[in-house]
């Protein structure tokens, strides 16, 4: 009697087992798929947080070319920003909490209001700081115009999976690298910067590529917009070094 008990608990513990493992890959799969295969609602709203990406990143561009944003008054702002997201993040502040709700990831709302702005921010000011005018300029237009146009078009009309990423399309990647050198060759062709075409070129290919390898091997740590404008700025200085 004793061994047909232990029997039986032995069967409903690996039943048990056996429908949490199946769980937690229905989980993943889940997940993944929601994350590939976005929702006329989440592309909608994706689109509105890569326009407000884009008009951010042009206004940090224009501040900082004519010399209204430094280094120290753009680690202020940060600073500031900060203050105000941690605020946000327990009490509602007019103005902020209206801008959050419109243009913030739910997820970010749980632990960081204001994260992709205070990323952004930061990875503009990295850029600044190590490199030289005409590559930090570069870079941030990689960021602005890459990072802001390729998932759109990885949206609408990606079918290619990045090699290294489960929910970006190369599509996307390549449209916001081929934007990126237009957008650079504009500054070039208007005066304001002096980049190659060839600078330009692996530069903003570099940049996009390495952005879907960190979104999937350091998703929960980093962030494009740190990757992106480190990584073209890199790209350009080596070219002049070598």
């Amino acid at each position: 009697m004793a061994k047909k008990i232990k029997k039986e608990i032995k069967k409903k513990s690996d039943n048990a087992l056996f429908s949490q493992r199946n769980s937690k890959a229905a989980d993943k799969v889940v997940l993944e798929k929601t994350e590939a295969n976005f929702t006329y609602k989440d592309y909608q709203f994706e689109v509105k947080r890569k326009m407000f990406h884009i008009v951010l990143g042009f206004c940090v561009i224009a501040l900082y070319y004519f010399n209204i944003f430094d280094a120290s008054r753009l680690f202020l702002l940060i600073l500031f920003g900060l203050i105000v997201c941690t605020a946000a993040k327990y009490h509602k502040i007019p103005g902020i909490q209206f801008m959050l709700d419109e243009f913030e990831r739910k997820e970010n709302l749980k632990h960081l209001p204001g994260k992709s702005v205070i990323y952004f921010l930061s990875g503009a000011l990295l850029a600044i700081v190590i490199f030289p005018k005409d590559l930090a300029v570069a870079s941030l237009l990689i960021l602005t115009i890459g990072d802001g146009i390729s998932p759109i078009i990885g949206m609408s009309y990606g079918r290619i999976k990045h090699p290294f990423s489960n929910i970006k399309f190369i599509e996307g990647s390549i449209a916001g690298a081929i934007l990126s050198v237009v957008g650079i060759m504009l500054f070039v062709y208007w005066g304001y910067i002096s980049i190659t075409f060839l600078e330009a070129f692996l530069a903003s290919f570099a940049a996009m590529f390495f952005e879907g390898v960190e979104w999937q091997l350091h998703r929960d740590l980093q962030d494009d917009n740190i990757i992106i404008p480190l990584v073209s700025g890199g790209v350009i200085w080596l070219l002049r070094i070598i």
